[in-house]
């Protein structure tokens, strides 16, 4: 049981850790992107829609759809970030609770 357990958990979070690294990937590509098209934004203005709306793509209307991207690939990297660092804190209560 305990090594069954322990081999979900190691896959568990290498899928996880592999998806992670995607969405990595995804957010750079995105932003060199809105780099070469000379988009210049402030981290929280791209991450509060009212300000994304009145002045980053007031400001640059012919990048919208790379400025859109960017900020979802940006928003879906926090997520599975905060989804890995949970499941690598849950996945260490159980390892612990297992092994006494």
């Amino acid at each position: 049981m305990e090594n069954s357990l322990l081999i979900l958990i190691i896959v568990l979070f290498g899928a996880m850790l592999v998806l992670n690294l995607y969405f990595r990937l995804k957010v750079m590509r995105s932003y060199r992107n809105m780099v070469r098209a000379g988009v210049q934004a402030r981290a929280r203005d791209l991450l509060s829609s009212d300000a994304l709306e009145t002045i980053v793509i007031a400001a640059h209307k012919e990048s919208e759809k790379e400025i859109r991207t960017f900020v979802k690939h940006l928003k879906n990297g926090f997520r599975m970030t905060s989804v890995l660092l949970s499941l690598v804190v849950l996945f260490g209560y159980i390892l612990m609770r297992y092994k006494n």
